[in-house]
């Protein structure tokens, strides 16, 4: 069973949620999650651009699934590609070509995120982390730091890998434990659920439950 981009990013937004996720379970998407979708589909088609304007088409690839022996073809830019790595699996906005000795060669590459957002949050952080851990084990160099294009100015800001390291291989080893049963996720209701296509279910069950995170939910909102 594979960890996802959307498992991992789950996982750090709720730990019921990545179970639900990667049990198959599927919720109904708030009008606000729609929307945040849309815009941030419409970002991603600029940011593209902006990122393309330097390259010429033949220093350019995209494909559904890259493998290593695409990696060494040495491309400055490869769009849109999903890299699988063990049980670990990476949905890429972009990777970007830079100078460093890896496996490929002489050079490696670095994951960019795009996103709609204004500011660069925790949990985007970590996915760059999760992201450049993947790439880096393929081509056995993970990046010193991955990069993010967002906001309506799409800024850029870079994004230290090291320091998330620890965290994320942590969180990749309790998504196992959640995967295997070794672990059980519980209902902990958090500021989250405002925007989570299993609000609806979850704030069912915790009242089944008289879960205690009721209350803090209550509170926060």
């Amino acid at each position: 069973m594979k960890i996802t981009d959307e498992i991992f990013e789950s996982y750090v937004n709720c730990k019921y949620k990545a179970y639900l996720k990667f049990s198959g379970k599927g919720g109904n998407k708030s009008d606000y999650e729609r929307l945040e979708n849309e815009l941030q589909g419409n970002f991603e088609s600029v940011a593209t651009g902006l990122l393309l304007a330097p390259y010429a088409d033949d220093d350019v690839f995209q494909a559904d699934l890259i493998m290593l022996s695409d990696l060494r073809k040495g491309k400055e830019v490869i769009l849109s590609a999903n890299l699988e790595y063990s049980d670990l699996s990476a949905s890429f906005h972009a990777l970007v070509k830079v100078s460093g000795k890896s496996m490929l060669g002489s050079f490696h590459y670095l994951p960019i995120l795009f996103s709609a957002s204004d500011e660069i949050t925790k949990v985007q952080k970590l996915l760059l982390a999760f992201q450049a851990y993947v790439i880096g084990s393929v081509q056995n160099q993970i990046p010193l730091y991955a990069q993010v294009i967002y906001g309506s100015a799409q800024k850029r800001s870079r994004v230290r890998v090291e320091p998330l390291l620890h965290h994320v291989q942590r969180i990749i080893q309790e998504i196992r434990k959640q995967q295997s049963g070794e672990a059980v996720a519980k209902i902990l209701l958090n500021h989250h659920c405002q925007i989570c296509e299993f609000q609806d279910s979850c704030r069912a069950k915790a009242r089944e439950e008289d879960n205690l995170s009721l209350l803090t939910s209550r509170s926060s909102r």
